[in-house]
């Protein structure tokens, strides 16, 4: 396959300083917003921080976690106290469908859609979002029910 010498705003390619190691054109670049002086601080940095740890690794740290997981907890009404507290109270197993979780259905903290949000139960990740699908009407669910046993 030929090598591409030009761009597609037709500058030349062919030349080893002409194209970024993504393969983007430098004259390009320079045109988009990026001068030579943003281009050069930019070479600074990325080489002043070769080796060390990236933002990748950072929000894989189990402290990053740990954060986000309070956080989103807050978010929908829980602590993790009471998420672990709750999950004991229901014998690690779904309020829904009282099925043990597993890695591929995880437990998930569920809510009633309110402000603020009120704590329900721990439920599968799949029964939560049934749920949500139905937008927490019973009446649509037991249709649901109906229709399903109907074809059962």
């Amino acid at each position: 396959m030929k090598k591409k010498t030009q761009c597609l705003r037709g500058h030349d390619t062919s030349l080893p300083d002409s194209r970024y190691q993504s393969g983007a054109c430098v004259v390009c670049r320079t045109i988009d917003g990026a001068s030579p002086e943003v281009r050069a601080k930019q070479a600074v940095y990325n080489a002043s921080t070769k080796g060390k740890a990236t933002h990748t690794a950072y929000i894989a740290s189990p402290e990053y976690k740990a954060r986000t997981r309070r956080a989103n907890l807050k978010k929908w009404g829980w602590t993790p106290e009471m998420f672990e507290q709750t999950l004991l109270e229901q014998g690690y197993v779904c309020a829904a469908c009282r099925k043990p979780f597993t890695e591929e259905d995880y437990a998930c903290a569920d809510h009633k859609h309110v402000v603020p949000p009120e704590p329900r139960g721990i439920l599968h990740n799949s029964c939560n979002a049934a749920i949500g699908h139905f937008k927490d009407n019973p009446e649509t669910m037991r249709s649901a029910v109906d229709y399903v046993e109907a074809w059962a």
